[in-house]
């Protein structure tokens, strides 16, 4: 196997090339496996006409703090994409899109102990397939809103309160533990919300 430093790449005696760079080195089966092998960050050279694995320069503690809260703020953000795909796959688009008007019509229905018009042209066919009064369905359309408003406004929360927690934390162990506390909070909520869903 040969190996040119210019390029950075390999290039094998069983290929003929048109082209080759002019700083070739022959390299040993066993130096190639280790180039191909080596850590994440290392680079190559060669060294008395060998091969070489250089490992990057460790990390301070300041660096490693650093990317640790990085990487945990890019977590943060998928997390908080997740929830708010999870809350809005399992609220159908009929059922978001109708919310405002239901929730209206659901207010106004349990204040005046009766459904109101509006209610009943909102809520009769289903209700009606699901064996249920209109009074039943406005009822659980409040109680559906109001769990899902919560859930938005706790994973808004989640990550406003991530963010500042991150930013203060003073090792990757205590960003570890900040982040785990918050994601099974969150998850106990978004389960509470999907069997509220299922009832």
């Amino acid at each position: 196997m040969r190996y040119s430093p210019s390029t950075g790449g390999f290039y094998p005696e069983s290929i003929d090339y048109p082209n080759l760079p002019e700083d070739l080195v022959t390299i040993t089966d066993e130096e190639h496996q280790a180039a191909m092998n080596k850590p994440a960050g290392a680079t190559l050279s060669i060294v008395d006409g060998k091969l070489e694995i250089i490992l990057p320069p460790e990390k301070s503690d300041e660096e490693k703090l650093a990317t640790a809260k990085q990487n945990a703020l890019q977590r943060v953000s998928v997390k908080h994409a997740q929830i708010l795909s999870e809350l809005t796959g399992n609220v159908t688009p009929e059922e978001r899109d109708t919310w405002p008007e239901k929730v209206a019509a659901a207010k106004e229905s349990v204040a005046a102990g009766e459904p109101t018009q509006e209610a009943t042209s909102l809520f009769q066919r289903e209700a009606s397939a699901l064996g249920q009064t209109i009074m039943q369905r406005c009822q659980r359309s409040l109680q559906l809103r109001g769990a899902y408003l919560s859930l938005v406004g706790l994973s808004s929360g989640f990550k406003t309160e991530l963010e500042v927690n991150i930013n203060s934390a003073t090792t990757p162990e205590q960003i570890d533990s900040i982040m785990l506390a918050a994601t099974q909070e969150v998850e106990r909520e978004v389960a509470q919300f999907k069997a509220l869903l299922g009832g």
